[in-house]
């Protein structure tokens, strides 16, 4: 039996969701003897992140670090892009 279907393309727009706050978080990946891997809270402030930074710098004399930055975001169909007709 042979199970033919269509899809069809929407042109979606992704925009950050207003009413929730971009979650940052750092680690250290200081590579020595044993890695570090010292890692932050999740905060939503910048700032914050970077005094903790600097914070393990100072007790930890480390100084390789990664963030991650994760938001939330909101998909909807971009009705500005036109659409295509259907075949």
């Amino acid at each position: 039996m042979t199970v033919k279907s269509r899809h069809s393309f929407e042109p979606y727009r992704v925009d950050p969701d207003p009413a929730v706050d971009w979650v940052i978080q750092a680690r250290c990946v200081f590579k020595g003897e044993t890695d570090c891997k010292a890692t932050s809270p999740e905060m939503s402030d910048q700032q914050k992140v970077t005094k903790w930074i600097a914070q393990h710098r100072a007790e930890a004399g480390h100084a390789r670090f990664e963030e991650t930055y994760r938001r939330a975001v909101i998909a909807t169909i971009d009705l500005r892009a036109g659409r295509r007709p259907r075949p």
